[in-house]
């Protein structure tokens, strides 16, 4: 399953950091859990910047649902 919507990398903030992000292999009965994620029309630089250790705060409109700290990038 995946799940698109949108999200941001502190400490850029929804209004100069948010763009589309797609998230897929995580168990939504977890608090904690596994998944993949990348951007979806941005790439993985500036306010996007992605590496590991980074924290992606996803959001449905302005309102914070999730939060993913980044294990691993992989590119290609």
């Amino acid at each position: 399953m995946s799940y698109a919507q949108v999200a941001y990398v502190p400490p850029y903030s929804p209004a100069d950091g948010m763009a589309s992000f797609v998230l897929r292999g995580w168990d939504s009965e977890r608090l904690q859990s596994q998944a993949e994620g990348r951007w979806l029309l941005v790439e993985n630089e500036g306010n996007h910047l992605v590496t590991a250790g980074t924290v992606v705060i996803v959001c449905e409109g302005p309102r914070s649902v999730a939060t993913f700290r980044v294990d691993e990038v992989r590119v290609g």
